[in-house]
């Protein structure tokens, strides 16, 4: 429990923007999707903030995550795994086991709103998923089934930085505002 807690205090977040404001709001809408919400990305990487925030009128906000009820893409069984129970810490009463399960067998089922567009079967998608890949992270289905699950946020892997997004501004602090000056 330590460790968790040292980790979690020393961990940074930063949001890269080509707009100042003073607390976060969700943006509606997209040229395909005027429903569509999407949610708030964050990284570990600075230089990865900065690339996000523009040339113009660029801003790197340093935020403090107030949660940790995100969905770990590390911590979930292979489908291998999942299928054949091989590694003894595998074990059926494992919460990331139920959890790997549980998303399996809602994508071989379609128990989910959005068919989803870019894989072909139910082992590449799980086993995209369970690599971090945002491209399959950030599609819509997922969002909802994250959401569905209860989920506050999910980590996610671009260009090898750990990165995040969470649904609900609340659960987001700003601490620092940088402008950035090119």
């Amino acid at each position: 429990m330590y460790v968790k807690l040292f980790e979690k205090f020393n961990e940074k977040w930063y949001h890269g923007s080509k707009e100042y404001f003073t607390e976060f709001k969700l943006k509606k809408g997209t040229l395909l999707d005027y429903n569509y919400i999407a949610p708030i990305f964050l990284t570990s990487d600075k230089e990865f903030a900065k690339e996000h925030a523009g040339y113009k009128t660029p801003y790197i906000y340093e935020i403090e995550v107030l949660t940790d009820n995100i969905f770990d893409y590390k911590k979930l069984p292979s489908g291998y795994n999942l299928m054949y129970y091989v590694e003894d810490n595998i074990k059926k009463d494992n919460k990331d086991y139920e959890l790997g399960k549980k998303l399996y067998m809602d994508i071989f089922l379609e128990n989910i709103d959005v068919k989803p567009y870019s894989y072909q079967d139910v082992d590449e998608l799980y086993s995209r998923i369970i690599t971090g890949d945002y491209c399959y992270l950030e599609e819509v289905w997922f969002y909802e089934w994250l959401k569905f699950n209860n989920f506050d946020g999910a980590y996610i892997n671009e260009t090898g930085a750990k990165n995040l997004y969470i649904f609900n501004p609340n659960d987001l602090k700003i601490i620092n505002v940088e402008k950035l000056n090119y």
